[in-house]
Protein backbone atom coordinates (compact mmCIF):
# COMPACT_ATOMS: atom_id res chain seq x y z
CA UNK A 1 0.00 0.00 0.00
CA UNK A 2 1.31 3.47 -0.81
CA UNK A 3 0.34 6.90 0.43
CA UNK A 4 -3.08 6.03 1.86
CA UNK A 5 -3.03 9.03 4.18
CA UNK A 6 -2.86 11.45 1.28
CA UNK A 7 -5.82 9.79 -0.41
CA UNK A 8 -8.10 9.76 2.62
CA UNK A 9 -7.05 13.32 3.46
CA UNK A 10 -7.99 14.30 -0.08
CA UNK A 11 -11.41 12.78 0.54
CA UNK A 12 -11.87 15.00 3.57
CA UNK A 13 -10.69 18.04 1.62
CA UNK A 14 -13.22 17.31 -1.09
CA UNK A 15 -16.01 17.07 1.46
CA UNK A 16 -14.90 20.25 3.25
CA UNK A 17 -15.29 22.27 0.03
CA UNK A 18 -19.02 21.42 -0.16
CA UNK A 19 -21.52 23.87 1.32
CA UNK A 20 -22.09 23.22 5.04
CA UNK A 21 -24.35 20.30 5.81
CA UNK A 22 -25.07 17.94 8.66
CA UNK A 23 -25.20 14.19 8.52
CA UNK A 24 -25.70 11.58 11.19
CA UNK A 25 -22.90 9.04 11.28
CA UNK A 26 -22.17 6.24 13.67
CA UNK A 27 -18.72 5.43 14.94
CA UNK A 28 -17.69 1.98 13.72
CA UNK A 29 -14.19 1.84 15.11
CA UNK A 30 -12.35 4.73 16.73
CA UNK A 31 -8.96 3.06 16.81
CA UNK A 32 -8.24 1.62 13.36
CA UNK A 33 -4.63 1.34 12.29
CA UNK A 34 -3.13 2.31 8.93
CA UNK A 35 0.20 0.73 7.98
CA UNK A 36 1.96 2.02 4.86
CA UNK A 37 4.97 0.89 2.89
CA UNK A 38 6.39 -1.73 0.56
CA UNK A 39 9.30 -4.12 1.03
CA UNK A 40 11.82 -3.00 -1.60
CA UNK A 41 14.57 -5.54 -2.28
CA UNK A 42 17.78 -3.89 -3.44
CA UNK A 43 16.65 -0.44 -2.32
CA UNK A 44 15.17 1.48 0.60
CA UNK A 45 11.79 0.69 2.16
CA UNK A 46 9.72 3.30 3.99
CA UNK A 47 7.16 2.24 6.60
CA UNK A 48 4.69 4.25 8.64
CA UNK A 49 1.92 3.55 11.14
CA UNK A 50 -1.01 5.93 11.68
CA UNK A 51 -4.39 5.96 13.36
CA UNK A 52 -7.65 6.37 11.46
CA UNK A 53 -11.04 7.10 13.01
CA UNK A 54 -13.65 5.32 10.93
CA UNK A 55 -17.32 6.32 10.86
CA UNK A 56 -20.20 4.70 9.08
CA UNK A 57 -19.67 5.84 5.52
CA UNK A 58 -16.70 8.17 5.93
CA UNK A 59 -13.32 8.45 7.64
CA UNK A 60 -11.11 10.85 9.50
CA UNK A 61 -7.39 10.55 9.95
CA UNK A 62 -5.45 11.84 12.91
CA UNK A 63 -2.47 13.79 11.54
CA UNK A 64 0.01 12.34 14.05
CA UNK A 65 1.74 9.11 13.18
CA UNK A 66 2.13 6.35 15.76
CA UNK A 67 5.64 5.42 16.94
CA UNK A 68 6.29 1.89 15.78
CA UNK A 69 9.03 -0.70 15.38
CA UNK A 70 9.21 -2.22 11.89
CA UNK A 71 11.00 -5.46 11.05
CA UNK A 72 11.11 -7.25 7.70
CA UNK A 73 11.27 -11.03 8.03
CA UNK A 74 12.10 -13.66 5.40
CA UNK A 75 10.98 -17.28 5.29
CA UNK A 76 14.51 -18.53 6.03
CA UNK A 77 14.65 -16.87 9.46
CA UNK A 78 16.28 -13.64 8.32
CA UNK A 79 15.33 -10.41 10.11
CA UNK A 80 15.97 -6.79 9.12
CA UNK A 81 15.09 -3.91 11.47
CA UNK A 82 14.11 -0.45 10.21
CA UNK A 83 15.48 2.69 11.84
CA UNK A 84 13.47 5.00 14.09
CA UNK A 85 12.07 6.82 11.03
CA UNK A 86 10.75 3.60 9.52
CA UNK A 87 13.42 3.48 6.79
CA UNK A 88 15.16 0.21 5.92
CA UNK A 89 17.80 -0.47 3.28
CA UNK A 90 17.57 -3.99 1.89
CA UNK A 91 20.48 -3.74 -0.54
CA UNK A 92 21.83 -7.26 0.06
CA UNK A 93 18.58 -9.09 0.90
CA UNK A 94 18.21 -12.21 -1.30
CA UNK A 95 15.47 -12.00 -3.92
CA UNK A 96 14.75 -15.76 -3.88
CA UNK A 97 12.97 -15.68 -0.50
CA UNK A 98 9.51 -14.68 0.64
CA UNK A 99 9.12 -11.63 2.87
CA UNK A 100 6.63 -10.09 5.27
CA UNK A 101 6.46 -7.04 7.53
CA UNK A 102 6.25 -7.31 11.32
CA UNK A 103 5.17 -4.07 13.02
CA UNK A 104 4.86 -3.26 16.73
CA UNK A 105 2.80 -0.33 18.01
CA UNK A 106 5.07 1.22 20.65
CA UNK A 107 2.09 2.98 22.26
CA UNK A 108 0.25 -0.18 23.30
CA UNK A 109 2.48 -3.11 22.32
CA UNK A 110 0.12 -4.53 19.71
CA UNK A 111 1.78 -6.47 16.88
CA UNK A 112 0.85 -6.70 13.21
CA UNK A 113 2.08 -8.94 10.39
CA UNK A 114 1.49 -8.90 6.66
CA UNK A 115 1.07 -11.98 4.49
CA UNK A 116 4.14 -13.59 2.94
CA UNK A 117 5.10 -12.03 -0.38
CA UNK A 118 7.07 -13.59 -3.24
CA UNK A 119 9.53 -11.31 -5.04
CA UNK A 120 8.33 -11.00 -8.62
CA UNK A 121 10.57 -10.43 -11.63
CA UNK A 122 11.07 -6.65 -11.95
CA UNK A 123 9.93 -4.76 -15.00
CA UNK A 124 12.30 -2.64 -17.06
CA UNK A 125 11.76 1.08 -17.66
CA UNK A 126 12.65 1.71 -21.29
CA UNK A 127 12.23 5.47 -21.14
CA UNK A 128 10.71 8.47 -19.43
CA UNK A 129 9.74 11.28 -21.76
CA UNK A 130 7.70 14.47 -21.95
CA UNK A 131 5.90 16.61 -24.48
CA UNK A 132 4.95 20.25 -24.20
CA UNK A 133 1.22 20.12 -24.77
CA UNK A 134 0.45 23.50 -26.31
CA UNK A 135 -3.27 22.78 -26.58
CA UNK A 136 -3.64 21.65 -22.97
CA UNK A 137 -1.03 24.12 -21.76
CA UNK A 138 0.75 21.43 -19.80
CA UNK A 139 3.90 19.36 -19.62
CA UNK A 140 2.79 15.75 -20.16
CA UNK A 141 5.16 13.08 -18.83
CA UNK A 142 5.04 9.47 -20.03
CA UNK A 143 6.67 6.11 -19.34
CA UNK A 144 7.59 3.17 -21.54
CA UNK A 145 8.28 -0.18 -19.87
CA UNK A 146 8.12 -3.92 -20.37
CA UNK A 147 7.94 -6.92 -18.06
CA UNK A 148 8.17 -10.70 -17.98
CA UNK A 149 5.24 -13.07 -18.35
CA UNK A 150 4.96 -13.62 -14.58
CA UNK A 151 2.65 -10.69 -13.99
CA UNK A 152 1.23 -7.71 -15.82
CA UNK A 153 0.60 -5.37 -12.89
CA UNK A 154 2.83 -2.48 -11.81
CA UNK A 155 2.95 0.21 -9.18
CA UNK A 156 4.70 3.52 -9.87
CA UNK A 157 6.19 5.54 -7.01
CA UNK A 158 7.06 9.07 -8.07
CA UNK A 159 8.60 12.21 -6.70
CA UNK A 160 9.53 15.48 -8.32
CA UNK A 161 12.20 18.10 -7.77
CA UNK A 162 12.72 21.50 -9.29
CA UNK A 163 15.19 24.36 -9.28
CA UNK A 164 13.96 27.92 -9.17
CA UNK A 165 15.37 31.40 -8.70
CA UNK A 166 14.41 34.72 -7.17
CA UNK A 167 13.76 37.89 -9.15
CA UNK A 168 17.14 39.40 -8.22
CA UNK A 169 20.54 37.77 -7.84
CA UNK A 170 21.96 39.51 -4.79
CA UNK A 171 25.69 40.09 -4.57
CA UNK A 172 25.60 41.34 -0.95
CA UNK A 173 23.98 40.36 2.33
CA UNK A 174 23.29 42.34 5.49
CA UNK A 175 24.97 41.99 8.87
CA UNK A 176 22.85 43.66 11.62
CA UNK A 177 24.38 46.03 14.21
CA UNK A 178 26.92 44.34 16.45
CA UNK A 179 29.91 45.24 18.56
CA UNK A 180 31.94 42.85 16.42
CA UNK A 181 31.59 45.10 13.35
CA UNK A 182 33.98 47.95 12.47
CA UNK A 183 33.30 51.14 14.42
CA UNK A 184 31.53 52.96 11.57
CA UNK A 185 29.00 50.11 11.25
CA UNK A 186 28.34 49.23 14.90
CA UNK A 187 25.07 51.18 14.95
CA UNK A 188 23.88 50.72 11.35
CA UNK A 189 25.06 47.26 10.46
CA UNK A 190 27.07 46.61 7.30
CA UNK A 191 26.83 44.97 3.91
CA UNK A 192 29.18 42.13 2.97
CA UNK A 193 29.74 40.51 -0.41
CA UNK A 194 28.82 36.89 -1.04
CA UNK A 195 31.93 34.79 -1.64
CA UNK A 196 32.70 31.29 -2.99
CA UNK A 197 29.47 31.02 -4.93
CA UNK A 198 27.24 31.62 -1.91
CA UNK A 199 23.87 33.12 -2.78
CA UNK A 200 20.15 33.14 -2.08
CA UNK A 201 19.27 33.11 -5.77
CA UNK A 202 19.13 29.36 -6.56
CA UNK A 203 16.92 27.02 -4.51
CA UNK A 204 15.52 23.50 -4.85
CA UNK A 205 12.25 21.90 -3.79
CA UNK A 206 11.29 18.23 -3.65
CA UNK A 207 7.82 16.71 -3.41
CA UNK A 208 6.57 13.14 -3.16
CA UNK A 209 3.67 12.73 -5.57
CA UNK A 210 0.85 11.28 -3.47
CA UNK A 211 -1.35 9.85 -6.22
CA UNK A 212 -1.59 6.07 -6.38
CA UNK A 213 -0.37 5.23 -9.86
CA UNK A 214 -1.05 1.63 -10.83
CA UNK A 215 -0.94 0.34 -14.37
CA UNK A 216 -1.62 -2.97 -16.09
CA UNK A 217 -0.89 -4.63 -19.42
CA UNK A 218 -3.40 -7.42 -18.80
CA UNK A 219 -5.61 -6.45 -21.73
CA UNK A 220 -2.70 -5.92 -24.12
CA UNK A 221 -1.28 -8.56 -26.45
CA UNK A 222 2.25 -7.78 -25.24
CA UNK A 223 3.50 -7.09 -21.73
CA UNK A 224 4.71 -3.65 -22.73
CA UNK A 225 3.59 -0.04 -22.34
CA UNK A 226 4.68 2.67 -24.74
CA UNK A 227 4.43 6.36 -23.82
CA UNK A 228 1.83 5.84 -21.11
CA UNK A 229 1.05 9.25 -19.59
CA UNK A 230 1.70 9.22 -15.84
CA UNK A 231 1.92 12.85 -14.73
CA UNK A 232 0.91 16.34 -15.85
CA UNK A 233 2.35 19.72 -14.81
CA UNK A 234 0.44 22.86 -15.88
CA UNK A 235 2.45 25.32 -17.94
CA UNK A 236 1.64 27.98 -15.34
CA UNK A 237 3.15 25.96 -12.49
CA UNK A 238 6.28 27.54 -11.02
CA UNK A 239 7.88 24.07 -10.99
CA UNK A 240 8.65 24.62 -14.68
CA UNK A 241 10.20 28.07 -14.24
CA UNK A 242 13.77 26.76 -14.58
CA UNK A 243 14.66 23.03 -14.30
CA UNK A 244 12.16 20.30 -13.37
CA UNK A 245 12.82 16.61 -12.70
CA UNK A 246 10.48 13.63 -12.36
CA UNK A 247 11.82 10.52 -10.57
CA UNK A 248 9.97 7.24 -11.09
CA UNK A 249 10.43 3.83 -9.45
CA UNK A 250 8.38 0.96 -10.93
CA UNK A 251 7.66 -2.26 -9.03
CA UNK A 252 5.97 -5.39 -10.31
CA UNK A 253 3.04 -6.31 -8.05
CA UNK A 254 0.59 -9.18 -7.72
CA UNK A 255 -2.96 -9.21 -9.03
CA UNK A 256 -4.27 -8.95 -5.44
CA UNK A 257 -2.05 -5.96 -4.66
CA UNK A 258 -3.16 -4.28 -7.89
CA UNK A 259 -6.83 -4.84 -7.02
CA UNK A 260 -6.31 -3.31 -3.59
CA UNK A 261 -4.61 -0.21 -4.98
CA UNK A 262 -7.30 0.17 -7.63
CA UNK A 263 -9.88 0.13 -4.87
CA UNK A 264 -8.02 2.94 -3.12
CA UNK A 265 -8.19 4.91 -6.35
CA UNK A 266 -11.95 4.32 -6.39
CA UNK A 267 -12.13 5.69 -2.85
CA UNK A 268 -10.22 8.82 -3.78
CA UNK A 269 -12.18 9.38 -7.00
CA UNK A 270 -15.60 8.19 -5.88
CA UNK A 271 -18.49 9.04 -8.20
CA UNK A 272 -21.45 7.52 -6.38
CA UNK A 273 -23.00 8.80 -3.18
CA UNK A 274 -21.06 11.27 -1.04
CA UNK A 275 -19.36 8.61 1.05
CA UNK A 276 -19.18 5.72 -1.41
CA UNK A 277 -17.31 3.41 -1.69
CA UNK A 278 -16.84 2.75 2.00
CA UNK A 279 -13.22 2.76 3.18
CA UNK A 280 -14.03 -0.18 5.46
CA UNK A 281 -14.23 -2.34 2.32
CA UNK A 282 -10.47 -1.94 1.76
CA UNK A 283 -9.35 -5.35 2.99
CA UNK A 284 -5.58 -5.53 2.80
CA UNK A 285 -3.07 -8.20 3.77
CA UNK A 286 -2.23 -7.09 7.33
CA UNK A 287 -3.68 -8.55 10.51
CA UNK A 288 -3.29 -7.83 14.20
CA UNK A 289 -1.58 -10.71 16.02
CA UNK A 290 -3.20 -9.82 19.37
CA UNK A 291 -6.73 -9.26 18.05
CA UNK A 292 -7.71 -10.84 14.74
CA UNK A 293 -11.02 -8.92 14.75
CA UNK A 294 -9.29 -5.54 14.64
CA UNK A 295 -9.74 -3.66 11.36
CA UNK A 296 -6.33 -2.83 9.85
CA UNK A 297 -5.88 -0.77 6.69
CA UNK A 298 -2.90 -1.56 4.51
CA UNK A 299 -1.31 -3.80 1.91
CA UNK A 300 2.41 -4.51 2.16
CA UNK A 301 3.83 -5.58 -1.18
CA UNK A 302 7.38 -6.76 -1.89
CA UNK A 303 9.54 -6.53 -4.96
CA UNK A 304 12.52 -5.08 -6.76
CA UNK A 305 12.21 -1.68 -8.40
CA UNK A 306 13.44 -0.20 -11.64
CA UNK A 307 14.16 3.53 -11.48
CA UNK A 308 14.56 6.34 -13.99
CA UNK A 309 14.35 10.12 -14.12
CA UNK A 310 13.79 12.80 -16.73
CA UNK A 311 14.70 16.50 -16.72
CA UNK A 312 12.85 19.41 -18.28
CA UNK A 313 14.82 22.64 -18.80
CA UNK A 314 12.73 25.70 -19.62
CA UNK A 315 15.76 27.37 -21.19
CA UNK A 316 15.38 24.83 -24.00
CA UNK A 317 11.62 25.21 -24.50
CA UNK A 318 10.41 28.51 -22.99
CA UNK A 319 7.09 26.78 -22.35
CA UNK A 320 6.54 28.03 -18.80
CA UNK A 321 3.92 30.77 -18.63
CA UNK A 322 6.16 33.29 -16.95
CA UNK A 323 4.52 35.92 -14.79
CA UNK A 324 5.44 39.56 -15.31
CA UNK A 325 7.37 40.37 -12.14
CA UNK A 326 8.76 43.77 -11.31
CA UNK A 327 9.88 45.38 -8.10
CA UNK A 328 11.39 48.82 -7.93
CA UNK A 329 14.78 48.75 -6.26
CA UNK A 330 15.43 51.30 -3.55
CA UNK A 331 18.76 52.97 -2.91
CA UNK A 332 19.12 53.12 0.86
CA UNK A 333 21.66 55.00 2.95
CA UNK A 334 23.25 53.30 6.01
CA UNK A 335 20.89 54.93 8.56
CA UNK A 336 17.97 53.21 6.79
CA UNK A 337 19.51 49.74 6.61
CA UNK A 338 18.51 48.32 9.98
CA UNK A 339 14.92 49.58 9.96
CA UNK A 340 14.40 48.39 6.38
CA UNK A 341 15.80 44.97 7.27
CA UNK A 342 14.04 44.62 10.62
CA UNK A 343 10.67 46.24 9.93
CA UNK A 344 10.47 46.76 6.19
CA UNK A 345 11.14 43.15 5.09
CA UNK A 346 13.91 44.19 2.73
CA UNK A 347 17.32 42.79 1.78
CA UNK A 348 20.27 44.27 -0.12
CA UNK A 349 20.79 43.35 -3.75
CA UNK A 350 23.93 45.05 -5.05
CA UNK A 351 25.90 48.27 -5.13
CA UNK A 352 29.06 49.92 -3.84
CA UNK A 353 30.02 52.56 -1.24
CA UNK A 354 30.21 55.33 -3.87
CA UNK A 355 26.92 54.82 -5.71
CA UNK A 356 25.04 53.31 -2.79
CA UNK A 357 23.32 49.97 -2.32
CA UNK A 358 20.04 48.85 -3.84
CA UNK A 359 17.53 46.96 -1.72
CA UNK A 360 14.40 44.95 -2.56
CA UNK A 361 11.63 43.02 -0.85
CA UNK A 362 12.98 39.86 0.81
CA UNK A 363 10.81 37.62 -1.36
CA UNK A 364 12.58 38.99 -4.44
CA UNK A 365 16.01 38.20 -3.00
CA UNK A 366 15.87 35.15 -0.70
CA UNK A 367 14.71 31.99 -2.50
CA UNK A 368 14.25 30.05 0.74
CA UNK A 369 11.22 32.23 1.57
CA UNK A 370 9.31 30.38 -1.16
CA UNK A 371 9.71 27.11 0.75
CA UNK A 372 12.79 25.72 -0.97
CA UNK A 373 16.25 25.02 0.40
CA UNK A 374 19.87 25.34 -0.65
CA UNK A 375 20.18 21.54 -0.58
CA UNK A 376 20.65 20.65 -4.23
CA UNK A 377 19.88 17.00 -5.09
CA UNK A 378 23.10 15.09 -5.72
CA UNK A 379 21.87 14.01 -9.17
CA UNK A 380 21.22 17.57 -10.40
CA UNK A 381 22.55 18.35 -13.91
CA UNK A 382 24.26 21.70 -13.23
CA UNK A 383 26.88 23.13 -10.88
CA UNK A 384 24.83 25.89 -9.27
CA UNK A 385 25.19 26.39 -5.53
Amino acid sequence: MKRLIYILTAMMAAVSCVYPFSVDVNVVDTDSIVIEGDIVIGGTSHFKMSEMQVFEGTSHLQPESIPALFTVEDDKGGSYKANANGDLKLITAPADRRYRLHATNLMNGKEYVSSWQTILEPCEIDSLSYVTNAEGRSLDLSISLHGSDDTRFYQLMMDEAWEYTTLYHATHYYLPPSQDLPDEFKSTGMLARYENGENTYYCWKTHEIPELNVISTEELSENRLINERIHIVPASDDKLSYIYCLNVAAMTISREHHAYLKHLNDVSNYTGSLFSPNPSEMHGNIRCVNDTTEFVVGYIGAGKVSAARVFYDDNDHHFYERKHQTYELENLSPPMWYRSWKYGSMLPVSGNPVQGYEWADKRCVDCTLAGGTKNKPDYWPNTHK
